[in-house]
């Protein structure tokens, strides 16, 4: 039996804290296409978690 695609998604942000300072996050994950799920249906949804999950852990560290 053929092993489901595998997506991996890593996104980040960098952002100027000043006085020469930053703050550099990063998130990523990979997944497997679940059944039912095409490639790109697979890829949107492991991109808006991985998209979500960086703007709430940017709002943690900048507002928390």
């Amino acid at each position: 039996m053929t092993e489901p695609a595998r997506i991996t998604f890593s996104v980040g942000y960098t952002k100027n804290m000043g006085d020469f300072n930053s703050l550099r996050i990063d998130v990523g994950v990979e997944d497997s296409v679940r059944p039912g799920e095409d490639l790109n249906a697979a890829a949107d949804r492991i991109y808006t978690f991985v998209s979500d999950q960086l703007v709430a852990r940017i709002k943690e560290e900048t507002e928390g």
